[in-house]
């Protein structure tokens, strides 16, 4: 429970935290593989920013009293000064993502599930839950109750492989939103093999519909296609194999939610939409996939001392 009223506001550059307050009482920095996660706490008021690993936050820094750090590069992102200054701590990632999934459950119409077909649909989530953290990489997380749980499961086939392939195909450097753009105009269906295309229908002897992906990139050749297609191929190929994986740890420990985070599915209205069609059609509607409007910050937002 919170002992405050808590308001959070994500804000888009790093230059609006620094105006918004001359003192920053609490602060936490979750260092993923790809970006850094930036929560800071004034009389109740959290704000959210995604910055880039390169970013200078000496000044933000020294506003800081109380400074709590998270995530695999948390390290790289201190600078000296603002050990000294700040009453520093590490906190453990997997239990941050736990804290902050739990915190979150404090706070009105954040947790919704995607109707791909029909739009968002907020909910209250309910306990036990899978937690599938997708930023780089990925981390499955069992979740009995609040501020309790163990990673479970884990696969490196996640944001930085779509990242990667993504720079690969385009031959230079992209962000994540300029590639999404790309993604949203694309036609996977023009690159995969489809169980239509390798039957001339649906397997109806083992209940396969036509549409359903036979073969990833499958009618990939060294002719000439779109970007589009091949990126929005790797996309739904990625979310889809996590879709799997999370059904699969949801029926082992006999879970009905999975909540999906991080930053490569909760930037991505792409990627929640497949991630939600796969699950509806995997677990024949058994089993919810969740989503947050502040998935991106769970880690930081879990370092931050919000709970009494």
């Amino acid at each position: 429970m919170f002992n405050f009223m808590v308001i959070l506001q994500v804000v888009e550059r790093l230059s609006d935290l620094l105006q918004s307050v001359d003192c920053i009482e609490e602060a936490s920095l979750d260092g993923g593989g790809t970006t850094i996660k930036i929560a800071t706490k004034n009389s109740g008021i959290v704000r959210l920013l995604i910055c880039d690993p390169q970013a200078d936050l000496t000044q933000l820094l020294a506003k800081v009293q109380l400074l709590t750090v998270t995530g695999g590069r948390h390290s790289k992102f201190i600078v000296p000064p603002a050990k000294e200054k700040a009453r520093f701590t590490v906190k453990d990632e997997i239990q941050a993502i736990i804290d902050g999934i739990s915190i979150l459950c404090f706070i009105p119409k954040v947790f919704y599930s995607s109707a791909y077909e029909c739009g968002k649909f907020m909910v209250t989530l309910a306990y036990p839950i899978i937690i599938c953290n997708a930023g780089t990489g990925v981390s499955f997380i069992l979740s009995p109750e609040p501020n309790k749980g163990e990673r479970i499961f884990g696969t490196s086939i996640g944001g930085g492989t779509f990242m990667g392939m993504s720079r690969y195909v385009k031959g230079g450097s992209e962000d994540f939103r300029s590639i999404e753009q790309l993604v949203v105009n694309g036609d996977a269906s023009n690159v995969d093999l489809s169980v239509g295309d390798i039957y001339g229908g649906s397997y109806e002897e083992q209940g396969l519909p036509a549409d359903l992906t036979a073969s990833s990139l499958g009618k990939l050749t060294g002719a000439a296609q779109k970007q589009p297609d091949i990126l929005c191929s790797v996309l739904k190929m990625i979310c889809v194999n996590l879709t799997q994986l999370a059904f699969l740890c949801a029926n082992l420990h006999k879970v009905s939610t999975v909540v999906f985070t991080g930053g490569f599915v909760s930037e991505s209205q792409t990627a929640q939409n497949i991630i939600g069609e796969a699950m509806d059609r995997l677990s024949e509607n058994r089993i919810k996939s969740i989503f947050s409007s502040y998935g991106s910050y769970v880690g930081c937002i879990g370092a931050l001392h919000l709970q009494e």
